[in-house]
């Protein structure tokens, strides 16, 4: 049992449940039910700016009682970036060792023509939050520039095999990498095979133990992550003139499966309508496209979809603009979640749908057995002109939102940009 102090003293003292013994959810498929009380078990984290647009802050809340309780304590190294950098934070990721500490991972003071400092960091039981090693990943490359990380696309950390990995992107050199820590707390560098920058990585862990790492840009692609080293599971070659922007990985009895959204490749790729696509891996590097329509209504700039397998079915989470109608400009776009079950065929919907949710700049799932959480911002209940961001799950075919709004704000008029929604862990022991 960890030590609690700082907010643990609140925050921590939450963990009765065990994994699926309660819904979040009402009875019936309604959105608007209030979920049922429950006990905690998972965290979140995001950037926020309620100090000012320059200035953020990174904010770890967790449940309790059926309510989301924040940090006080939150991570703010703004002062580090100096004038000439953007202050704002990458993407933050939270995610569990093996010894089932809680991690983070960011970028740090990320800007145009600027080195980017990657941080890992541990909460620890006596000062909190600490560098989880002493040397953070800061490279050069080989012209002695320094690395500049594609900030704007992030990247992913996860824990496997006794140490910390991150896969990112290199703006100078449009190169992509694998870093991991060795025994020595310091940090191995390894360049993915491939001459193009890949985008938007992402983690997967399979249910029997693997690890997949996937990006959707310049093409969907895949690798399996082993302790020795990492398997090309092959790319999608998208279709002439065709533009991908986010994408989703799951293995479904056996197979590995890829989910992504797609606009036409021009400049006005987030006025265009988004599709999203599923393709099936048939083996080596080889992959073949499902075409069986997906979204109902698509609209504007494309979201991430969400693949997962329970209980032998396989699913697929994904945006659309049935109820809400087309979103009115590119920086205003909303939409509702729906979930839809693979027949071997088709695609066919299950239950109902979201509340209305909004875009912002990155969505991550987690899946806690039958039960699918993330991030999004919806609107107060409080003021229809301003976005708090909500924990969102679904569960046997209907949406809820878990615990009370989270007191990040900002207006609804142009939100992708003042708030990051940060990922959910599922915490498998009281703390």
């Amino acid at each position: 049992m960890i030590k609690s102090l700082h907010f643990l003293a609140l925050l921590f003292i939450v963990f009765g449940c065990s994994k699926g013994s309660e819904s979040l959810l009402g009875s019936g498929g309604d959105p608007t039910t209030p979920p049922t009380p429950i006990t905690g078990k998972y965290c979140t984290s995001w950037v926020n700016f309620r100090a000012s647009a320059t200035t953020p802050s990174m904010s770890l809340v967790c449940l309790k009682d059926n309510a989301w309780v924040e940090d006080t304590n939150p991570i703010d190294e703004s002062a580090e970036c100096g004038p000439s950098k953007i202050k704002h934070y990458g993407y933050p990721e939270l995610f569990l060792n093996e010894n089932q500490e809680i991690l983070v991972g960011y970028e740090e003071c990320p800007g145009f023509g600027e080195e980017t400092i990657m941080k890992v960091r541990k909460f620890d039981e006596t000062t909190g939050w600490s560098n989880f090693t002493d040397q953070n990943i800061i490279y050069n490359l080989p012209s002695g520039k320094p690395i500049e990380v594609y900030s704007q696309f992030g990247a992913t950390y996860f824990s496997a095999f006794n140490r910390v990995y991150s896969f990112w992107s290199a703006e100078m050199g449009n190169k992509s990498y694998l870093s991991y820590t060795q025994e020595n707390g310091n940090w191995t560098r390894i360049a993915l095979p491939e001459t193009a920058m890949l985008r938007h990585p992402e983690h997967y862990a399979s249910p029997d133990g693997k690890h997949y790492v996937y990006y959707a840009q310049p093409q969907p692609r895949a690798f399996e992550v082993l302790e020795t080293g990492i398997v090309d599971l092959g790319k999608i070659i998208p279709a002439a003139n065709e533009y991908t922007l986010y994408s989703s990985f799951v293995i479904h009895n056996g197979q590995a499966v890829i989910a992504y959204s797609s606009d036409i490749n021009d400049a006005s790729w987030y006025d265009q309508v988004s599709k999203i696509k599923v393709a099936f891996h048939q083996g080596g590097t080889t992959w073949n496209i499902n075409t069986d329509a997906i979204i109902e209504t698509p609209g504007r700039d494309g979201m991430t979809p969400h693949l997962f397998s329970h209980e032998g079915e396989l699913y697929i989470m994904y945006p659309d603009q049935t109820t809400t109608g087309p979103s009115p400009s590119y920086n205003n776009i909303r939409f509702r979640m729906r979930v839809k079950k693979y027949d071997g065929t088709n695609w066919i919907r299950v239950g109902g749908e979201s509340e209305t949710i909004w875009l912002s700049q990155r969505f991550e799932y987690t899946q806690d057995e039958g039960r699918i959480l993330f991030t999004a911002l919806a609107l107060d209940p409080d003021d229809a002109t301003q976005l708090v961001k909500r924990v969102i799950a679904w569960e046997n075919g209907a949406f809820a939102f878990v615990g009370n709004p989270l007191s990040v704000k900002g207006n609804k008029a142009a939100a992708e940009h003042w708030s990051r929604p940060g990922k959910v862990i599922v915490l498998e022991s009281d703390i």
